[in-house]
């Protein structure tokens, strides 16, 4: 498996949720990694990585999959937090 280095800023902002929490101020939940199969496996230095909001349906790869706008908004925010962070 091609994965990336575990003590990237990257990796390090995602696991602990730094990033999460600062664009949601949410401090109560904990990061959750899944043992999912992704393309993240297959390619080097990639981190598959998304959120799932409090008090929201969690309907990934379902028929009625959906994301409100607002958390679409808010997770753009997440990931180009990290992208910045990857690229300094």
């Amino acid at each position: 498996m091609k994965a990336l280095q575990a003590q990237t800023v990257l990796v390090l902002g995602l696991a602990a949720g730094v990033f999460y929490r600062e664009f949601t101020g949410d401090t109560a939940s904990e990061p959750l990694s899944i043992g999912g199969k992704s393309y993240a496996q297959e390619l080097p230095n990639i981190v598959a990585y998304g959120a799932l909001f409090p008090d929201e349906p969690e309907v990934f790869h379902m028929a009625d999959e959906h994301v409100d706008i607002e958390d679409l908004v808010l997770s753009a925010k997440i990931y180009a937090r990290a992208i910045y962070e990857m690229a300094k």
